[in-house]
């Protein structure tokens, strides 16, 4: 990633968490304060993107694992959970110099838009796993109530 790009998300890097934070809580219906457990996990997994943002390691996709997971969980479309990756990318856009060549402008697309197709499997593979929970325990239950009619 050029340096450029990785400059300006370390000078403005709580300034994007904190605006691209502000459009994650939209999601969620009630009221999301700091201090609350879904606020500051949410805050400590999109720093940990933003802070992987550059190279893509492991803190990154920790990062996006966890994002991934909160999203899963929550009843909402994928197209809907998955739109905060769009919102980083319009806020990246927004504090780039705009004195930059294209180039740094088509690498932060091209990274965001990676970001948002790992975070989409993550989030389907967590959306299985639910429905899967989910499958169990109605046999668990089907099979209890029929133990109990045949006891």
């Amino acid at each position: 990633m050029s340096n450029v790009l990785e400059s300006a998300i370390q000078e403005k890097r709580k300034e994007i968490l904190a605006r691209w934070l502000e459009h994650a809580l939209a999601l969620f219906t009630g009221q999301i304060v700091p201090g609350t457990p879904l606020f500051e996990v949410l805050d400590e997994a999109m720093g940990m993107i933003l802070d992987g943002f550059d190279n893509g390691g492991e803190l990154c996709r920790e990062g996006i694992n966890r994002f991934s997971r909160i999203l899963a969980v929550h009843p909402f479309l994928p197209s809907r959970s998955m739109s905060m990756f769009f919102e980083l990318q319009k806020i990246l856009l927004e504090i780039v110099p705009s004195t930059t060549d294209k180039a740094v402008e088509e690498d932060l697309r091209a990274r965001t838009n990676q970001l948002l197709l790992d975070s989409f499997d993550l989030f389907m593979k967590h959306r299985e796993i639910i429905y899967q929970l989910k499958v169990e325990e109605s046999s668990r239950s089907m099979h209890m109530a029929l133990r109990r009619v045949n006891a």
